[in-house]
């Protein structure tokens, strides 16, 4: 009997032993030492990268990892990380590109198509259109890697990206109010609301763009508030 007990000891310690030293291995083995990054844009420094170096690479979370690059870094559009056995990460990421700026006063936040804050500065150094909006952002409220989600807001941005698809550039926007979204160009201006559906507002002003350039005419407003849009010459 205590010959049986000794060597059913011997045995747990023994496989103990054996289990530590494999799980020695493993960390060892399958830790992250090559983090390669696939962008087709100019990345920058994307900041959090070096947090996964020598991490283990079985129990590293690949969503976990893209959600906190995106977070750390408010350029990252969308990120998706791979991982090569056994101690290399590939992290493919896409940039965001600023559409517009708003003047908040005290300088300007850079913002992309989605309404995120990708930074702040004191002048707008891409000529990017200008968002005058009808009330100051608090700049404790909203940081950089923020989104701005306010109705009239995306409205805008979601106009700006619309015409810069028709090869209209857009000068500065005016949103005095849901009712009143002013988009200058040069010597024209054309109206929007948010009281009216996006996808309606789209299609009107493609096809009014589109049949006033067959017609070799040019509006000087155009206002597409209203249930048939006004258009002054």
């Amino acid at each position: 009997m205590k010959s049986s007990r000794k060597l059913k000891y011997l045995t747990s310690v023994v496989l103990a032993i054996i289990l530590f030293l494999i799980l020695i291995f493993a960390d060892k083995y399958f830790s992250v030492i090559n983090i390669i990054v696939d962008s087709p844009d100019k990345a920058g420094t994307i900041f959090g990268l070096e947090d996964y170096r020598h991490s283990n690479l079985i129990l590293l979370s690949t969503d976990e990892m893209a959600k906190t690059l995106k977070k750390q870094n408010p350029e990252v559009k969308e990120a998706t990380v791979t991982k090569i056995y056994p101690r290399t990460v590939v992290v493919k990421i896409s940039l965001y590109k600023p559409l517009a700026v708003i003047d908040n006063g005290d300088g300007y936040l850079f913002l992309s198509e989605d309404g995120r804050i990708l930074s702040r500065s004191s002048r707008n150094s891409l000529s990017l259109p200008i968002i005058h909006y009808y009330q100051k952002l608090n700049r404790y409220m909203f940081v950089v890697g923020d989104w701005i989600n306010f109705q009239d807001m995306s409205f805008a941005l979601h106009f700006i990206k619309t015409m810069n698809d028709l090869n209209m550039i857009v000068d500065q926007v005016d949103i005095n109010g849901a009712d009143m979204i002013l988009c200058k160009l040069d010597n024209r201006q054309i109206v929007f609301t948010t009281e009216k559906s996006i996808q309606l507002q789209d299609y009107e002003l493609e096809q009014i763009v589109r049949q006033f350039k067959i017609d070799g005419k040019a509006f000087k407003s155009l206002d597409l508030r209203f249930e048939k849009p006004v258009v002054k010459f």
